[in-house]
């Protein structure tokens, strides 16, 4: 897990964490450390952008004392999420393919309901990974990229050298096929919830372009290897899956 910080020519900066991929964790542990080490950079930040006269490394102490009695509160948060009895079902790990895809016929995740049921596996004895792909289009050079390429209402900012167009770089953000993957597993079995930009971004048709995940387990009869496999290629080709709205993320239908 890493932090890095692009600075513009304006004074302002990019904020970028870098975890790569999270394999078998207990659940608990991943959040908890991604929330303090989050917390405790940007403290940091903002106290040294405030004149704060200290060296990291002499407030560190201090910061992750803060950032612990910060991560007490937003866990028992996540505690007092109610997790529906359908997911509980879940993780019993009994249900067949047609009984799991009718649990999620209709159903979505808050960002805070999905945290809350990752914890709630780990209570179940599940591990937890997440795996993150990125694929460029075909023919791009990707040392001809900037540092930081930021479209956000059109409006395009880059910080560094590039010989790309403006066209190319909205080009660049436009067509990239990212995929984010999250696996819990126990020995009896594994569930997969993974997002694209195109099923958050508003790119896909499902119920009025609403931003979802995908679901797949073993139950499937596919090998997990070979699901991660394809959520790792550029165009994965795996069979119909139920689709799982995201309830508080972009532009909801209606």
């Amino acid at each position: 897990m890493k932090f890095r910080k692009v600075s513009d020519e304006h004074g302002g900066s990019y904020h970028m964490l870098e975890t790569g991929d999270i394999e078998h964790t207990n659940p608990l542990d991943y959040y908890r450390s991604l929330f303090i080490q989050r917390q405790v950079y940007l403290m940091f930040e903002v106290a040294r952008n405030s004149g704060f006269p200290y060296s990291f490394t002499e407030a560190e102490k201090t910061l992750i004392e803060l950032a612990n009695r910060n991560w007490d509160r937003k866990y028992q948060g996540y505690l007092k999420v109610e997790v529906p009895e359908n997911l509980l079902t879940l993780l019993e790990g009994k249900l067949k393919k047609k009984d799991q895809e009718k649990l999620f016929r209709g159903f979505g995740f808050t960002v805070d309901l999905l945290t809350a049921f990752i914890l709630k596996a780990g209570e179940w004895g599940y591990t937890f990974s997440q795996y993150r792909s990125q694929h460029y289009h075909n023919g791009l050079d990707t040392t001809s990229l900037p540092k930081v390429i930021h479209l956000e209402d059109g409006q395009l900012n880059i910080v560094g050298k590039t010989d790309l167009s403006e066209g190319q770089l909205k080009q660049v953000l436009n067509h990239r096929k990212v995929t984010v993957a999250k696996f819990i597993d126990r020995s009896d079995g594994w569930h997969c919830l993974f997002l694209t930009y195109d099923s958050i971004g508003g790119k896909e048709t499902w119920n009025n372009n609403q931003p979802h995940y995908h679901y797949i387990s073993d139950k499937w009869g596919i090998t997990r290897e070979k699901v991660l496999n394809e959520l790792k290629s550029k165009t994965y080709s795996l069979p119909s899956l139920p689709h799982i709205a995201i309830l508080d993320y972009g532009k909801q239908p209606g």
